[in-house]
């Protein structure tokens, strides 16, 4: 399978896609298939140890401008 591995500390170069063994089921467990998966905005900047934002409406700007 594949999957999204960190190798070293420091920005989204660390993560790397990457063939890694199937998982296997222990006792009173099981495995699930898993289709797609996504990396989002925060998880790259939680990457690039960037500060996190609040959700507060107050608070919160958007990362980019809104489409119109």
């Amino acid at each position: 399978m594949k999957a999204v591995r960190v190798h070293k500390p420091g920005g989204p170069e660390g993560m790397v896609y990457e063939d890694v063994p199937d998982p296997q089921a222990g006792s009173g467990q099981v495995v699930v298939k898993v289709e797609a998966i996504g990396l989002n905005f925060a998880e790259v900047n939680r990457r690039r140890n960037a500060p996190m934002k609040s959700n507060r409406a107050s608070e919160s700007s958007r990362p980019f401008p809104p489409r119109r």
